[in-house]
């Protein structure tokens, strides 16, 4: 029970990259869609790995995604 509330309390504290906007020429809400899905999961695995089963580094998280989504000719819209 402990740990399900310490999961619970420590996931709020993570950027909350779901409220993003990004946008790119041409796309449409499927590409986007797809390519925050997979960008997420990346960033996720990636993480995984590096840490060795410590506390996720939510600016990590979020920095590995923005440069996926950039990587894949997004840009965040202000």
């Amino acid at each position: 029970m402990f740990i399900a509330f310490v999961v619970a309390a420590l996931g709020g504290c993570q950027t909350p990259i779901s409220r993003q906007v990004w946008v790119r020429d041409g796309a449409n809400n499927a590409d986007v869609k797809r390519d925050t899905y997979e960008c997420r999961r990346e960033a996720t695995f990636v993480n995984w790995r590096r840490m060795n089963w410590r506390w996720s580094d939510p600016d990590a998280d979020s920095n590995l995604y923005r440069l996926c989504m950039e990587a894949r000719g997004w840009t965040r819209a202000e």
